[in-house]
């Protein structure tokens, strides 16, 4: 299993492109190139590093001139800054190159990745299906020996496919890994913990921290875990992947655990009033337009919904009058 790259690393290798992109003598850019091998050669690690740093690289080419060379000029220059402008390259809007985002590393360079309230379809090339989540990040990196998705966080839904070099399907996440027997199931990964739930079939699940065990996982249950322990498996929800039609649906849930859930698919601070946090809730909202959902439960409960600003909203309890 491959290990999660720290972002120290990350910035390393960066600098080694700025390094290698300078304007130099002939000699001394030969001394750096051969600096640069010594690096590459040394730990296994550093290579991981510098095909993160390639990938970016071949994103490049999508950028104008006028904002990657002047970005890179100024990255040579100022070398704390070079991370930050690896991530603008990789995140520039396409619509006029002009909204940037700084994000974590690992949510820049990700193969495939969603904003807060998107969700995405995948169809990959042994025919699985990979549905992600908002503000979702993952890799794919299909290989001789098995097919490999990193889901660096965020939640997903696989449906797997029969593979004609009948290579494992294995899903990483810094907590373990989850190879799946033939099925389907959601995968969520936040950085305190990974939750599982099996829809159909079974997955095997391998700590981290625990490489000599594993966990048979069977369809109809979940399971949560960090890098050494796994918590008691449960049963999976009727409607634990109901999300995957953008639609939430709950059963006689907390109001606070719900406002919880709903802020994943709303940018910005929306919290519960704790006064309002024991009311319970039931019913299927669709996470696209989350102020319809607001408005709907602030109809139906007695709460009222605060906008302090379109990005810090409360629900709180509705005065008696």
């Amino acid at each position: 299993m491959s290990t999660t790259l720290s972002p120290a690393l990350l910035e390393v290798a960066a600098e080694w492109y700025v390094r290698l992109h300078e304007e130099m003598q002939a000699e001394a850019a030969q001394q750096q190139r051969l600096l640069f091998n010594d690096w590459l050669e040394a730990d296994p690690l550093h290579r991981q590093a510098w095909a993160r740093v390639e990938k970016l690289e071949q994103r490049f080419g999508m950028v104008p001139a006028d904002i990657a060379m002047p970005a890179l000029r100024d990255a040579a220059a100022k070398r704390r800054a070079v991370l930050k402008t690896l991530a603008l390259l990789s995140i520039t809007a396409p619509a006029g190159w002009g909204a940037y985002e700084y994000l974590p590393w690992w949510m820049v360079a990700a193969d495939y990745r969603t904003a807060t309230g998107e969700q995405k379809t995948i169809h990959l090339p042994d025919g699985s299906i990979l549905v992600l989540n908002t503000a979702t990040a993952v890799d794919v990196d299909y290989r001789a020996e098995k097919r490999l998705i990193h889901l660096h966080e965020g939640e997903i839904c696989i449906t797997t496919a029969a593979d004609r070099a009948q290579r494992p399907f294995v899903v990483q996440t810094t907590h373990g890994e989850i190879r799946a027997l033939g099925t389907r199931f959601t995968v969520h990964s936040d950085t305190k913990a990974t939750q599982v739930a099996v829809l159909e079939h079974a997955v095997k699940i391998r700590l981290a921290d625990q490489q000599h065990e594993s966990l048979l996982l069977e369809a109809g249950h979940q399971v949560q875990f960090d890098r050494a322990h796994a918590g008691q498996v449960s049963d999976v929800s009727a409607y634990q992947d109901a999300w995957v039609r953008g639609i939430m649906v709950v059963e006689n849930q907390a109001l606070a655990e719900f406002i919880k859930a709903l802020s994943r698919y709303r940018p910005g601070i929306l919290r519960c009033d704790p006064a309002a946090a024991d009311i319970r809730i039931s019913g299927a909202f669709r996470v696209q337009d989350t102020d319809e959902v607001l408005t709907n439960i602030a109809n139906t409960l007695p709460i009222k919904v605060v906008y302090r600003t379109r990005y810090w909203v409360s629900v709180t309890l509705r005065e008696q009058g």
